[in-house]
């Protein structure tokens, strides 16, 4: 894979979706006298794993002999993925690092484990590989072309959304699936989820622009010296992209509602997907931002404690104009095994019923 394609997608996740602090370049090994790479990259997230491969080609002309190579690169990706699992199978720790942290994961700590094969190139295709998920013991495998990843990525998707896309496509057919029809669906699905928690568009303005603006907004929050970003990345890594942007909106309103009244203003949102359970602070002061650090010192007045997690934001650049956002720590499976596991009990159902046929 040339390093600029693998660059090129690291730079987008870690600009724009949350959770990027969980993606890593694993570590090379050595099998007999040749050094291998486990996986262009992974994304680790709540015990489940996600092993990215992206292979590339020089697009000729023909549009039979452009996905003839895509096929191939697909192929290649899944055979470099094979020989993976089966050294992590036999013993080996995937292990790598980023700039927050360094990673060492047994086969055995993996509650799921995916595997995203990524081709770019003209006419490239993605599909499923359902067959190369069962013969691995997988929960999950398929290949999509570049651009479908990047536009997931531009609108904030976290590991979560990548998943779901790739388990829906994996259900719902055996064709290929072209880059155009790819994009078109992750653009559609997003303007529905917009429609539905920001119908007036009053913080997102329904252009490519605004989504890019506020997903980069909001990672650079989260990269502020106030609080322990790494922790709510990790709960915000797990939230799909209908819990993300409501959170977000639920910021934005109540923001401008406490510069509108001038008073620190708190608020309850039960997310409708996770079902996580969120409390968000938010005020405009008179004084230095350090006087919003007091807010962390009240007891939340709706439940007249203290949550378990906080972080104190200056938003969108204001100096005076802040909101806190405290997540309670999760008392449950997490939603991506949730969701993998109900995943795989229907996947096990269809077989079931196909053979009943």
């Amino acid at each position: 894979m040339p390093q600029n394609k693998q660059e090129q997608l690291l730079s987008l996740i870690s600009k724009y979706s949350i959770g990027s602090e969980f993606v890593f370049e694993p570590d090379e090994y050595r099998k007999g006298n040749a050094t291998r790479e486990p996986a262009d990259l992974v994304w680790y997230v709540n015990d489940c794993v996600v092993l990215i491969y992206m292979r590339y080609y020089q697009s000729g002309k023909g549009v039979k002999r452009n996905q003839l190579k895509s096929e191939k690169c697909s192929h290649h990706n899944l055979n470099q993925a094979q020989g993976w699992l089966k050294e992590w199978k036999g013993g080996r720790t995937l292990k790598g690092k980023n700039e927050h942290d360094s990673f060492a994961v047994p086969y055995e700590n993996c509650k799921h484990i995916l595997v995203l094969s990524i081709v770019d190139g003209k006419n490239c295709r993605g599909k499923s590989h359902i067959e190369f998920a069962n013969q691995n013991d997988i929960t999950c495998a398929g290949t999509l072309p570049q651009k479908v990843i990047e536009e997931l990525v531009r609108h904030g998707a976290s590991s979560i959304d990548i998943i779901h896309y790739l388990t829906r496509m994996v259900s719902n057919t055996t064709d290929h699936i072209e880059a155009k029809v790819g994009i078109d669906f992750v653009q559609n699905d997003f303007k529905a989820i917009i429609d539905k928690v920001d119908p007036d568009h009053m913080w997102m303005k329904g252009s490519k622009e605004s989504y890019e603006y506020l997903s980069a907004t909001m990672k650079a929050l989260l990269h502020n010296d106030n609080g322990d970003t790494e922790g709510l990345a990790d709960r915000l890594t797990d939230l799909p992209a209908m819990d993300y942007w409501v959170l977000v909106t639920c910021m934005l309103s109540q923001r401008q509602a406490s510069i509108d009244n001038q008073k620190v203003l708190w608020s309850r949102i039960n997310l409708p997907i996770t079902g996580v359970h969120i409390v968000l602070a938010s005020g405009s002061l008179s004084g230095n931002a350090e006087n919003m650090k007091e807010i962390l010192k009240l007891n939340d007045p709706i439940d007249n404690k203290v949550p378990s997690f906080m972080i104190c934001w200056n938003f969108i650049g204001a100096d005076l104009q802040n909101t806190m956002i405290a997540v309670n720590e999760f008392n449950e499976t997490p939603y991506t095994q949730r969701f993998l596991d109900q995943y795989l009990t229907s996947k096990a159902n269809r077989r079931i019923n196909a053979r009943l046929l």
